[in-house]
């Protein structure tokens, strides 16, 4: 499994506190445990998967590519800030590259914080900004075609 991460650690701490990944596949219990945090009240995990229809078209599978230094760079400094505007304990954002087929996990993002409500808007911004400004690319595949979707950023 190919596996391009980058941790990060907060000031005094010796615990990993955010997770980045660009990844083949996405382990969601491994993800939840690395939010566990005994401070957290609340643990959010949004997981976007492969649906079978987009614009009335039926899905077969998709594809996914990734300029992947940039990447993690930039989905650090989306978990950075929202683990500060959110205070959050812990946060995650992961990836996939490669061909993914119907109902496998395609992104998370994950975040613990003292409350759940911080936890739950953390994982919704934390996609939101992905999907704007992170160099990830999808192309879907139809029984009659394909096309790359979303080529921007």
């Amino acid at each position: 499994m190919t596996k391009l991460q980058s941790s990060h650690r907060s000031a005094g701490d010796n615990n990993k506190t955010i997770s980045i990944r660009i990844t083949d596949e996405i382990n969601v219990d491994e993800a939840y445990k690395m939010l566990l945090d005994s401070k957290s009240g609340g643990i959010s995990l949004l997981i976007a998967t492969v649906r079978n229809e987009n614009d009335d078209k039926e899905v077969e599978k998709l594809f996914f590519d990734a300029y992947d230094e940039m990447a993690l760079l930039e989905m650090g400094k989306i978990a950075a800030f929202a683990k500060k505007h959110f205070v959050l304990n812990r946060a995650i954002m992961w990836h996939v590259k490669g061909t993914k087929t119907i109902s496998e996990p395609v992104v998370l993002t994950g975040a613990s914080s003292k409350h759940r409500q911080q936890a739950m808007e953390a994982s919704a911004y934390m996609i939101a900004m992905l999907k704007q400004t992170v160099p990830i690319w999808k192309k879907e595949y139809y029984k009659d075609g394909e096309v790359w979707i979303n080529v921007i950023p």
